[in-house]
């Protein structure tokens, strides 16, 4: 059994519809299924934005990944004015501590002092910030200034150190600048004081004290309860090879990225993210690099994720391994046809059992792959279902993302609540197909939002802002969960840090939007038992309920979720066949569409009715 909505008649704006819409929400049945934890899961993808924000760096690119620019050094490293003749970098491949990119620096003329520049860096008043490089000098002993100026650069710096690199061979130099006050626009230089020569092989700007994981990140993370994680995630995993994540950290290489040309860095990699796991109680989602990787490759990475958890005195807990990424589209590096896939299942499949023993093997279950020719045979899903007894898939999963551009609000929102159905929709033939097959397979999800602003060329770093619309199609999707939990095994979020991500972490400061407390909101009320309701509400457009709601029964009470979808009218509920006291209650709510999410004060529940405010997600607990 599911939640039963029934709409009634429809509500085409507040003049056609005076007053507030007239809702009935009745519990009338037991528990259906139970609903796992893990449909509130999260993605972390390892393009550079993503690693960048779970760091303390202040500096972009510091380890100086190519290609370089006419200057000679690679984005967004500059020089400090435009007069170059006595003056010569270079970037070189083989020469650093992980066989990476290094950077040549050679000062001709007496008295001067040049080197590198990188502006628009974030400092906050009263911190300590340690710069950390590991350099080497050729032929002679050479002079260094570190300098930190305001956006002003006539005004005084913040600071200026000196040290000199006395060692022909690669080594740690560090020092500390204390910050008077806070901009997002500070200007890092490193210059070399006269004749010089010396290699770079990484320079980092962290706070004291802090490591090179960011503490902040780390605790909103903790705040979400995160039950599982997927990583290195998604396009990105066809080009990541774990063992570049181990080990300490000065000496991990950072190359480009062949799906997007970016540098691909490994300072947050595999022993940070299990290090996550283990602490946050995370189950860890493991997506397989089928592409640049072998099945050797992925048997040892699990047999390494079992010693992890065996090092650290635990049993290596369940774990999810995704076979790789969206391999039935063009956009990826390793696109092949569904029975290439199928093949390399057969490969890559016993090589990760194998070496864990609690495995959870999650393969991709896309309709049909991009031809690129027109007599080619386009089934995916067909030719994934035949193996699936033959090799133990415990999981098949589809990615989806919606988002369309409307005028008017209350079109952004029959949009929002029309975008779910589709996804049902989905949902409902993936697990038909299943079933038609005769297996008993679950399904999941494991890249899902709405997706209306994020561009590759916008200059804005893929960034998703998240609002109101946003946060109600995300409500919706995870009430839709709910009701297909007795099918549905997994869903993560995408994406959690960066680009598109809900944890913004750019400059110095962790911004969270709206869809983390969104996702706290739920997260107390899973895992549970899902509970029918009946819905009786008001059409929102044509087809869809205005109002929506689940019910999810734990041993202290039921929790009560209601959305409503109406840009501008209330809704008066009316509960029926709830027992028990109502307790805490929390509402978050908004003004428009495209304004943001909110906590607001929650309403009363007076004589068996609530009333929702328009544009807003209410939880209420029943208590037993």
């Amino acid at each position: 059994m599911t939640t039963v909505t029934k709409s009634i008649s429809p509500v085409r704006s507040s003049k056609q519809a005076a007053g507030a819409l007239q809702v009935r929400v009745a519990r009338d049945a037991e528990p259906s299924h139970r609903v796992s934890e893990m449909l509130l899961g999260q993605n972390i993808e390892t393009v550079e934005y993503s690693v960048m924000g779970m760091l303390t760096d202040r500096l972009e690119n510091p380890k100086f990944v190519g290609p370089a620019l006419a200057h000679g050094l690679p984005s967004p490293w500059l020089l400090p004015g435009f007069h170059y003749t006595t003056f010569k970098a270079e970037l070189s491949s083989g020469m650093s501590m992980s066989y990476g990119e290094t950077l040549r620096l050679h000062n001709y003329k007496d008295g001067s002092k040049f080197g590198l520049v990188q502006i628009g860096r974030s400092v906050r008043a009263g911190e300590t910030l340690a710069v950390d490089f590991w350099a080497k000098a050729i032929n002679q002993p050479v002079e260094v200034e570190i300098h930190l100026y305001p956006p002003e650069l006539r005004k005084a710096p913040y600071g200026i150190r000196t040290i000199v690199v006395d060692a022909s061979y690669w080594k740690n130099y560090q020092v500390e600048l204390e910050i008077p006050e806070s901009t997002d626009q500070a200007v890092f230089q490193f210059l070399i004081t006269g004749p010089g020569q010396l290699w770079l092989d990484q320079i980092h700007m962290r706070p004291v004290g802090e490591g090179h994981v960011c503490r902040e990140v780390l605790q909103s993370m903790e705040s979400m309860r995160i039950p599982i994680l997927r990583f290195p995630g998604g396009c990105f995993s066809t080009n990541y090879h774990w063992k570049f994540g181990t080990g300490p950290v000065h000496l991990r290489p950072a190359v480009r990225d062949e799906t997007v040309k970016l540098p691909a860095y490994y300072d947050f990699g595999t022993d940070e993210y299990l290090d996550l796991c283990l602490k946050q109680k995370i189950t860890p989602m493991i997506t397989v690099n089928i592409g640049s990787g072998t099945p050797q490759e992925a048997g040892e990475w699990a047999a390494y994720i079992a010693d992890f958890y065996r090092r650290n005195g635990q049993q290596p807990p369940l774990a999810y391994f995704q076979m790789g990424n969206e391999h039935y589209g063009a956009w990826e590096s390793a696109h092949m046809t569904g029975r290439m896939y199928a093949e390399a299942l057969r490969e890559f499949i016993p090589a990760v059992r194998n070496n864990y023993p609690d495995a959870r093997i999650v393969a991709l279950g896309e309709k049909n792959f991009q031809t690129l020719r027109p007599d080619d045979d386009n089934a995916w899903r067909d030719r994934v279902l035949e193996v699936v007894n033959e090799l133990g898939i415990d999981v098949i999963t589809i990615n989806r993302y919606k988002g369309q551009w409307n005028e008017s609000d209350l079109d952004k929102q029959i949009n929002v609540v029309q975008s779910v159905t589709k996804v049902r929709r989905d949902f409902e033939e993936l697990i038909g197909d299943c079933r038609k097959a005769g297996l008993s397979t679950k399904i999941g999800i494991t890249e899902w939002n709405y997706w209306m602003r994020a561009s590759a060329y916008d200059g804005r770093r893929f960034t998703e802002d998240y609002d109101v619309s946003h946060a109600l199609y995300i409500s919706g999707m995870i009430h839709l969960f709910a009701r297909m939990a007795a099918d549905m095994e997994l869903a993560t979020f995408y994406h959690l840090i960066n680009p598109m991500g809900i944890i913004q972490h750019y400059t110095a400061d962790v911004v969270e939007s709206c869809i983390v407390e969104l996702f706290r909101m739920y997260r107390p009320a899973f895992p549970a038992d899902f509970v029918p309701m009946d819905i009786e509400s008001p059409k929102l457009g044509e087809d869809e309920s205005a109002v929506d709601g689940i019910c999810l029964r734990q041993k202290e009470g039921d929790w009560v979720f209601l959305s409503n979808r109406h840009p501008t009218q209330s809704a008066r509920v009316e509960l029926g066949g709830f027992n028990g006291r109502v307790g805490e209650m929390m509402m978050l709510s908004g003004e428009t569409p495209m304004g943001q999410l909110r906590p607001a004060d929650a309403p009363a529940v007076k004589e068996g009715h609530v009333t929702l405010p328009p544009l807003s997600v209410l939880r209420m607990r029943f208590e037993s």
